[in-house]
C-alpha cells in the first residue's frame, strides 16, 4: 500500500472512530496506526466504519463489545464471531428494537456447513455467535488496489459471486436498508478504491451484486449496475 494511501485511510478511520468513540483497535495490532503491511486490512476497516456512519443517519448504532482479550478488537483475519465486537442496528422509534447486527470479518456457515468470512455482513437481529446462511442479509467485500486505476480482478469477482451462492443469498430478497449517502450500496457489493471489473453489467445482474469504484477518502464513488 502506498504510504499516501495508508495515511489517507488511517486518517479517515481515526475520524470515524473518534466520532463513534469506539472501534479504535484491530486484533493483534493495538491501535490502527501501528499496523504494518496493512494493505487490504486497513481498507476493509475503513469500509466497515463508513457503513456504520452511514447507518447512523437513520438508525441508532449500538456498539456491542466482545469478551476477553478481543472485547474491542475487530479481527484482522477471518475469525469466529464469538468474543468479537459488533454493532447492533436499532430502530429509533418506540422500544428501539434491534433490527440487525453489523459484523466485520467474522465467520458464518455456508450452505455446506463450511465457514466463510465476508469483510462486512449485515445479519439478522436473532443471529447467534455461530450464524447460519439464513442469518445473513447483506454482504460487502473490500478490494484495495495499490494502483487506483486498477480494476477489480476476475478472481475477486468470481470469489464474491461464489460467496453469494454459498451463502444462499441469490434466492433471498435484500432487506430495505436506509444508508443515507451510501444508499446505492444497500445491496451485496464489492467495494474498491480502484475501478470496475471487466465484467458486463448483465453478469453483475445475473450474479446478484453491485460494484462500487473509487470508494476512498476524498473521492466520489459510483456504482453499477
Amino acid at each position: 500500500m502506498a504510504s499516501g494511501d495508508k495515511k489517507a485511510l488511517i486518517d479517515a478511520i481515526d475520524r470515524a472512530a473518534n466520532s463513534l468513540r469506539r472501534a479504535s483497535r484491530w486484533s493483534g495490532s493495538g491501535r490502527i496506526v501501528s499496523i504494518r503491511d496493512a494493505r487490504n486490512y486497513v481498507f476493509e476497516f475503513y469500509c466497515y466504519l463508513r457503513i456504520v456512519r452511514a447507518l447512523r443517519q437513520a438508525y441508532e448504532m449500538e456498539y456491542v463489545p466482545g469478551s476477553g482479550d478481543t472485547a474491542n478488537c475487530f479481527p484482522r483475519n477471518p475469525a469466529g464471531k464469538r468474543g468479537r465486537p459488533k454493532y447492533n442496528v436499532r430502530s429509533r422509534n418506540g422500544a428501539r428494537a434491534v433490527l440487525w447486527q453489523l459484523c466485520a470479518g467474522t465467520q458464518v456457515r455456508d450452505v455446506h456447513n463450511g465457514r466463510r468470512a465476508p469483510d462486512v455482513s449485515l445479519q439478522t437481529a436473532a443471529a447467534s455467535d455461530d450464524p447460519l446462511p439464513t442469518d445473513v442479509a447483506i454482504i460487502w467485500d473490500a478490494k484495495y488496489r495499490g494502483n487506483h486505476n486498477a480494476a477489480i480482478s476476475d478472481a475477486d469477482f468470481s470469489r464474491f459471486a461464489r460467496l453469494i451462492i454459498l451463502l444462499g443469498l441469490g434466492s433471498r430478497p435484500i432487506p430495505r436498508l436506509r444508508l443515507g449517502p451510501l444508499d446505492q450500496l444497500a445491496a451485496h457489493a464489492l467495494l474498491t478504491n480502484g475501478e470496475f471489473s471487466n465484467e458486463p453489467d448483465a453478469e453483475l445482474t445475473r450474479a446478484g451484486f453491485k460494484e462500487a469504484r473509487r470508494f476512498f477518502p476524498g473521492k466520489n464513488f459510483d456504482t453499477r449496475p
